[in-house]
């Protein structure tokens, strides 16, 4: 009893963790569980220790991953009205696809937070719908630690570093802007003195002093205020353009699998998030920062005049305050839904351009459409919510500032025909405290979005903390090839399977790939040939085994891939000429190489009576190529490279006979090591050895 009493006491609130893949419900749901007593964890550090299966997870492996936790769990089968019963928060399976975590039972419903979704409250009639039965309870175990470390969430501070010169710029900004607000504060005086000093005594010596005085301020604050512009301007592009290519630097070096288990218009959303920033970064974080000063600056001089009627201003700013608290969170999950509804969007566009001929076929353009409208729908409902939202704390923040200028009005009259003050003092202390709103207003706003832009950030931390790949760039290497470098292939005991819970693809697989050998893999479809030969490739690591090459493991060989070459079945052309993608976009291409590797493919003839030739632009969805054609000149790239082993994944499927029979006698010429899968005989036919999978 103790030891339950002590982590109910000591435990943290339950917070929402987002799931960045598809079929991560489960690992985000466990995470919440284990962040709920205290463990700490972030997302992307548990999916690195435990990578889950792209096909999902099971109720076995989830409960399997909270034991590894110092989670001990409990499943329940149970009907809906039992759910009151559950020690909340628990997992409930649910819609049979999917995990959700419930958080605590209302009379009317459940509140739910759901990884896919964010924070929701489900009505009974849902529950019945949703829930298929399936609760998983947990308690930690005698082994489970409290971590009461700092986050290893990524935030602002660490995006900053990725900008040369930010801090010597951002100086420079909070400067020029110190001198804006200074000319800005003067105004109250100049106000109090031609009101006290000229009006009400008489002295009209000093207005021409004043007013020359005043009039060079406004020049000043002119051009500070364009100079700021220039530098914001300057830095927001420049901040921009180092965050960016940053975040693509980083995403390109992650695993092949990172991508297998994202959407593209999920992955295309990370850049949307990366704009957000880079607008916050350079916008809102300096002005913040100026505006906190110049409220505490403006409450004292606001003090020095009155301090009855600035704590009348400060009271109803409280009220506003207050009210943008009790909003965040509701703010914050809207943003999340918007950047999802966004995220959906993008997904179905691209899918459906890239799928018009089968829609085309199918007759199903309505219905494409139809599924569209009912994304954006989405889409526009979330961005009417949030800016529902927002017009409801600038309705609000009119109503209290308009009563607070009453009040205000309404108790300085008093004290200015009582004497407590002059009527200078009355005017100069109203500037000041709209001065004091203002910047307030600004910075409540700019601190929202500071907050706000950590939904942005999280996005991203699956591609700042993503475990890169490790291997020479053939562009850094001044040399073109090892001599040394024979390309023996030898696989011991290899296993591969896509998580715990799924079922082998393949196991204890033992085979070895002479020097100058041609292997070809056969077998039905779906036994794992495509995921062998990326295994093979390095693009996978396996589950268990070794792969040596030269007697030297795969995993350690960081220069193995500038001495091979592949082509995939899910290869495609990029945007660009012929010419380019032979040569993959080389600097400086040697067109008489092109041309070669061309001839290899059979393919030359074909490019040379295209009217533009090797020039001609494909690529990006252009259909100007068949199939076939499509196919050899990816192995004209692929044999570009000068590789020693060649992969190719039924890189000859759309190739009549004839040509197959020549680029394999080409091939052939060139004593490379080739590793095939294929199906049809006429291609095993050619291969010095054929293993069968199955």
């Amino acid at each position: 009893m103790f030891y339950k009493s002590f982590f109910e006491l000591n435990r943290p609130s339950l917070e929402l963790v987002l799931q960045q893949e598809p079929m991560e419900c489960g690992l985000a749901c466990v995470v919440m569980i284990a962040n709920y007593y205290g463990a700490n964890l972030e997302l992307f550090e548990v999916r690195e220790r435990f990578p889950g299966s792209s096909q999902g997870i099971s109720i076995k492996s989830l409960t399997e991953l909270a034991e590894k936790l110092s989670l001990t769990p409990r499943v329940l089968s149970l009907d809906l009205v039992d759910l009151n019963k559950l020690r909340a928060p628990c997992i409930l399976h649910w819609g049979m696809d999917h995990f959700v975590v419930l958080k605590e039972m209302k009379k009317k419903g459940a509140v739910i937070f759901d990884p896919a979704t964010g924070k929701e409250f489900y009505s009974a009639k849902v529950l019945n719908e949703k829930f298929t039965g399936i609760a998983i309870e947990f308690s930690p175990n005698i082994d489970f630690e409290q971590n009461s470390g700092q986050s290893k969430r990524p935030n602002i501070w660490a995006l900053k570093k990725h900008l040369a010169g930010f801090n010597l710029n951002a100086l420079q900004v909070v400067l020029i802007s110190f001198f804006i607000q200074a000319c800005l504060l003067l105004t109250p005086f100049f106000l109090q003195s031609i009101t006290d000093d000229i009006v009400i005594k008489g002295n009209i010596q000093i207005l021409d002093y004043l007013l020359l005085a005043f009039v060079f301020i406004v020049f000043f604050h002119a051009a500070s205020e364009h100079l700021r512009s220039e530098i914001i301007t300057f830095l927001s592009a420049r901040f921009g353009f180092q965050l960016t290519t940053k975040i693509f630097d980083l995403l390109i070096k992650l695993p092949v699998d990172f991508f297998e288990k994202r959407h593209a218009g999920d992955i295309l959303s990370k850049f949307h998030s990366a704009e957000q920033i880079r607008n916050t970064v350079t916008d809102s974080f300096i002005s913040s920062l100026v505006d906190s000063i110049m409220v505490f600056i403006t409450i004292i001089a606001m003090i020095l005049i009155n301090p009855k009627l600035t704590l009348i201003v400060l009271i109803f700013t409280s009220i506003y305050c207050l009210y943008n608290y009790l909003n965040f969170n509701k703010n914050k999950r809207l943003n999340v839904d918007k950047l999802k509804a966004e995220a959906r969007c993008n997904q179905h566009l691209i899918e459906s351009v890239g799928s018009v001929p089968s829609i085309k076929i199918y007759q199903k353009e309505k219905q494409r459409s139809f599924m569209w409208q009912n994304k954006l729908v989405n889409l526009i409902n979330k961005d009417l919510q949030l800016n529902a939202l927002r017009n409801s704390l600038s309705t609000l923040k009119l109503i209290i500032f308009g009563i607070e200028n009453v009040v205000v009005l309404y108790i300085g009259t008093k004290l200015t025909i009582e004497g407590e003050i002059s009527l200078g003092l009355l005017l100069a202390f109203i500037a000041y405290k709209l001065r004091f709103i203002d910047s307030f207003e600004k910075f409540m706003r700019q601190f929202t979005e500071m907050k706000l832009i950590g939904v942005h950030i999280d996005r991203l931390s699956d591609v700042i903390y993503g475990k890169q790949e490790i291997h020479e760039s053939m562009q850094l290497s001044p040399e073109v090839h090892n001599d040394s470098f024979a390309g023996k292939i030898n696989i011991v005991n290899l296993g591969f399977r896509y998580g715990t819970s799924n079922s082998w693809v393949f196991r204890n697989l033992n085979f070895t790939v002479e020097p100058g050998e041609f292997l070809a893999i056969t077998g039905p479809s779906g036994v794992g040939k495509t995921t062998l030969l990326k295994c093979l490739t390095g693009l996978k690591n396996p589950v268990e085994g070794e792969i040596t090459i030269d007697e030297k493991p795969l995993s350690v060989n960081n220069n193995y891939r500038r001495y091979i070459s592949t082509v995939f079945q899910e290869d495609s052309l990029l945007s660009g000429s012929i010419l380019e993608n032979i040569a993959f976009f080389e600097a400086s291409p040697d067109l008489m190489k092109i041309k070669y590797c061309a001839k290899l493919a059979c393919i030359d003839d074909e490019i040379d009576a295209l009217p533009m030739g090797y020039y001609t632009q494909i690529g990006g969805g252009s259909s100007s190529l068949s199939g076939g054609q499509k196919q050899r000149v990816l192995l004209a790239r692929a044999l570009f490279k000068d590789p020693k082993i060649l992969f190719l994944d039924e890189a000859s499927s759309h190739l009549d006979l004839a040509n197959e029979e020549k680029i394999n006698t080409n091939i052939k010429q060139l004593d490379i090591t080739r590793v095939v899968i294929a199906h049809r005989k006429e291609t095993l036919r050619f291969a010095d050895r054929v293993i069968y999978l199955s």
